[in-house]
């Protein structure tokens, strides 16, 4: 049982030594059924069916004795992978498998009844988990057995060892075959629970101990080779146990049947064979050869002669000439025995033949070299000054090239062969490069500048094909990321490598300058009062820039157009090579009062006047006031001062607001004097007072004139009282002697004079 990488998965495998002369191996089942027990209580646990895999024929020393004693056998190999569920074969006890067979070869002389006694062959293995963790384990493995024979009455080993894949401790000893449960009526068993399995029996006088007689009784060693002296010839069957040890438990168990016979080879013996190389005349024992290579052992030709060469024990198939061609390491021998009778055949000596590696040889590069037009590339093979280096050109020897190096400047196929003078067998080591041509790639850098202002940045760019690989320098440094752009922001030399597999090309260098900064100069702009300053003239350097920002005409700003409020204006100047300076001032543009007087007022002689402007958008509170002149004026910083002038005085206001922005505005007081209204008049054309006039206007304002009867009704209106006069008719007819009202009203918005009204009577 052989374990594979997965837990639980396992390859079964059941080796069938079958003897040719009883059946045919071709006709035997191609497939088997095997049965899983577990040991504690014999319980089935599985059914697998083995599926025939290989036949292989067992190959015997003395060809000769085989024939005559009808010697033939094959090993009939059945093979399986099995799933064995980790979480059901966890029993501590462990488990079985099983095959049943019957029957067995009449020709057996150590057995009762053998042609009726069945064969049962089983081997134990551990539980597949053990305290809940998996315990992979492979069950020893028999190696494929010589086909030998026992010759009476001379001593015999044979090598029934096994190995195991886990390191584990096999322990060997011989046990009496089973018989198990199968019959000629139940060939096969059938595959039921059974505490234990029957043993063959013994004929009379033949025991375990003794199951081929002789001077010396068969024993198995620790590596399991069986040894014994025979002295009756027959077929003798026997089993092998090997037990399954790690750390000092048992954990499994392999049992391999065998038969071998004991047949009287007679008294004469072929001479001992010597062993030669590559047919020389000097025996030898021990040869190198190279790795790789191969000799020719032999041995003394006759053709009276049979011969079965040997591997490290085992019989080599078809190799029965006096020569043998060896290419691998091992111990190898020589069988010889007579070709025609069956006798005593002997063994040469062991010859053993050991591997030289060649010496250690590599070549750089190390299989294609790219040869770039008009390039000399040099190979490079591992150096040691105990190589003997011959370099090669299509089969040719180079002449005058024996260094670890070789200059190329052809295309072609190069061999090296290198020896080492320390190595006796003098094994050539050899490598191989393929020298082929390759067009040097194209480097070029493509920008559409060399130079960059400060704080930007320079594209470089370049069109290398598809295939090629190109590395950015700046100053012989690689820089990162390799691309076909590349962003760069620091002046230097510039270069690109492009590799075409091989070659290389480098680009011409690319210097990238950063040009100077350019440092804008723009005078400060100071605070302006919107109604003061028409415009304020813009400054900066170096000249020939632009001024940007609200209200900019050309390097002045027009206030107005800007408004009140804080403006950014921006100067921007391009220098010679390209790059731009700028600087930011900030203009704030305060707002002013805005200060409203009337034109003028009137007022009588002698009467105060208070004079009240009119601000918007004044805070009142931060603003001074100064009236002038201070004539006349109760308080010439108040904002609200009242007036007495003695004669007609225009008054100006300056108001400063907090910001200190001023405006003015001016107000004139008229002094006026009384008029004289006559309250009786005589319209009776004698030419005294005719007329009701109005006297003494010259110093007042328009006015108007109104004249009611005692009815309310108006009989006279004069727009400009001062120009004319009521002769006292109304719709040109005179009006009766009596009392009439008037209202005089001066018409200037500006007057400050009251409304008069009276009386006026008219006689006859």
């Amino acid at each position: 049982m052989t374990a594979l990488a997965t837990a639980g998965r396992y390859t079964l495998t059941l080796n069938l030594y079958n003897d040719n002369i009883g059946a045919d191996p071709a006709t035997y089942e191609r497939s088997i059924p095997v049965y899983v027990f577990r040991k504690s209580d014999n319980r089935r646990m599985d059914t697998f069916t083995l599926n025939q895999r290989s036949i292989t024929n067992v190959v015997y020393d003395n060809a000769a004795c085989a024939e005559s004693r009808q010697l033939k056998t094959s090993e009939i190999r059945y093979v399986a992978d099995v799933f064995l569920d980790p979480a059901v074969y966890n029993d501590s006890q462990g488990y079985y498998v099983v095959w049943e067979r019957c029957c067995r070869n009449n020709a057996i002389n150590n057995i009762q009844n053998p042609g009726n006694v069945g064969m049962a062959f089983l081997f134990e293995f551990p539980a597949v988990t053990q305290n809940s963790t998996y315990f992979k384990n492979s069950s020893p493995d028999f190696k494929f057995p010589n086909g030998d024979y026992v010759c009476i009455n001379r001593p015999f080993t044979f090598d029934m060892g096994a190995t195991d894949s886990d390191g584990d401790e096999l322990r060997y000893s011989l046990v009496t075959p089973l018989a198990g449960y199968s019959s000629t009526m139940n060939a096969l068993g059938s595959g039921q629970s059974r505490a234990s399995y029957p043993e063959v029996q013994w004929v009379p006088g033949i025991s375990l101990a003794n199951f081929i007689p002789g001077s010396r009784l068969p024993a198995i060693n620790s590596k399991g080779i069986l040894s014994l002296t025979a002295s009756q010839p027959g077929l003798y069957v026997f089993a092998i146990l090997v037990e399954e040890y790690r750390n000092g438990v048992k954990i499994g168990a392999v049992r391999r049947e065998f038969q071998l016979p004991v047949v009287d080879c007679g008294r004469t013996t072929p001479p001992a064979p010597s062993v030669f190389e590559n047919d020389t005349t000097k025996a030898i024992q021990t040869i190198e050869i190279c790795q790789g290579a191969s000799t020719e052992i032999s041995t003394r030709t006759d053709a009276n002669l049979a011969y079965q060469w040997k591997k490290d024990g085992a019989n080599l198939t078809g190799e029965k000439s006096a020569k043998l061609k060896v290419n691998q390491p091992g111990d190898y021998q020589v069988i010889v025995s007579f070709a025609k009778t069956c006798s005593n055949d002997t063994a040469s000596y062991i010859v053993r033949v050991t591997a030289v590696k060649p010496p250690l040889l590599v070549l750089n590069p190390s299989d294609t070299l790219r040869l770039c037009s008009g390039d000399t590339v040099l190979l490079r093979a591992t150096s040691s000054a105990t190589y003997r280096y011959e370099w090669f050109k299509a089969g040719t020897l180079i002449a005058n090239q024996n260094k670890n190096t070789l200059p190329v400047t052809e295309t072609g196929s190069y061999v090296l062969q290198a020896r080492d003078a320390q190595q006796a067998a003098g094994c050539p080591a050899r490598d191989t490069v393929l020298a082929i041509s390759t067009m040097r790639p194209v480097a070029r850098i493509l920008a559409n500048k060399n130079n960059f202002c400060p704080g930007d940045s320079l594209r470089l760019t370049s069109d290398w094909p598809t295939g090629q690989t190109g590395q950015w320098l700046k100053d012989n440094v690689p820089l990162l990321p390799i691309d076909k752009g590349i962003t760069i922001k620091q002046a230097g030399s510039y270069r690109l490598k492009i590799t075409n597999q091989q070659c290389i090309a480098l680009s011409d260098a690319f210097i990238v300058k950063e040009n100077k900064l350019v440092v804008v100069v723009f005078d400060s702009l100071q605070t302006v009062c919107y109604a003061d300053v028409p415009t304020v003239a813009l400054k900066a350097t170096p000249t020939g820039g632009t001024f940007d920002g609200k209200g900019v005409e050309n390097e002045r700003i027009n206030v107005k157009l800007a408004g009140i409020g804080r403006h950014a204006i921006r100067y921007v100047v391009q220098s010679n090579e390209g790059c731009t300076g700028s600087q930011t001032r900030n203009l704030v543009v305060e707002a002013s009062p805005v200060l409203r007087l009337r034109n003028s007022t009137t007022i009588a002689r002698g009467e105060s006047l208070r004079l009240e402007p009119k601000t918007d958008s004044l805070d009142v509170s931060g603003s001074r006031y100064e009236w002038a002149p201070p004539t006349g004026l109760d308080n010439p910083n108040a904002r609200t001062p009242t007036a007495t002038p003695t004669q007609t005085t225009t008054y100006q206001l300056t108001v400063t607001s907090a910001n200190g922005c001023q405006a003015r505005a001016t107000t004139t007081v008229v002094i006026a004097d009384f008029i004289f209204i006559p309250d009786v008049f005589s319209p009776n054309d004698d030419g005294t007072n005719d007329n009701w006039e109005i006297l003494r206007t010259d110093q007042y304002p328009p006015f108007e004139v109104y004249v009611y009867n005692r009815w309310g009704e108006l009989i006279f209106y004069e727009k400009e009282g001062h120009k004319n006069f009521w002769n006292g008719t109304y719709e040109g007819k005179k009006v009766e002697a009596g009392v009439y009202g008037y209202v005089i009203r001066p018409t200037l918005a500006e007057s400050n004079l009251p409304r008069r009204t009276g009386a006026v009577c008219v006689m006859r």
